[in-house]
């Protein structure tokens, strides 16, 4: 989301969008993303076509065609160049010697965390899950949102608005 950000900016100047840009990617129901869209038209009318014609579903979750894993972006080298600015300045082998160390520093790092679970889950998950098992055993939930009805089944791990689903 942040190179979409960027390129907004570069396109559009003058507009200042930071506070209200990203609200419209995370926002999980199609109802909320499309008031938000709405709010963007009347602020900034060019916007919105210019969105639309990128891909909402690379940078919505509303949209999403699958699994996000939480990370909103489709251009890997855009976020390695704003990772390595300063690197960019070095040799070739040097710039590949601190990308590998970089990437295999972060690999090293998750697997440490991911041996330190006994579960498929995340610690922070897991809490949150067991907090929700102790009020309700049923583990079926209906939500309600102002005019929004949503189910969600904490056994199946599933949402009517998608959203475990594209956590996962």
């Amino acid at each position: 989301m942040q190179h979409l950000l960027c390129n907004i900016k570069t396109k559009f100047r003058g507009i200042s969008i930071d506070n209200l840009y990203y609200p419209y990617g995370k926002a999980y129901h199609v109802s909320d993303f499309d008031w938000l869209m709405h709010a963007l038209e009347m602020v900034e009318p060019p916007l919105r076509p210019y969105l639309q014609e990128f891909g909402v579903h690379r940078w919505s979750r509303a949209h999403s065609e699958g699994r996000r894993y939480n990370i909103m972006t489709t251009n890997i080298s855009e976020c390695l160049n704003a990772l390595f600015v300063k690197e960019r300045e070095l040799p070739v082998t040097a710039l590949a010697k601190e990308m590998r160390s970089t990437i295999q520093s972060w690999h090293y790092e998750r697997r440490l965390l991911t041996e330190k679970c006994k579960t498929k889950l995340t610690p922070e998950a897991k809490k949150a899950l067991a907090e929700q098992y102790q009020l309700s055993i049923c583990m079926r939930y209906k939500v309600f949102d102002g005019d929004k009805n949503d189910i969600v089944d904490l056994k199946a791990l599933t949402c009517s608005y998608k959203r475990f689903q594209l956590e996962q």
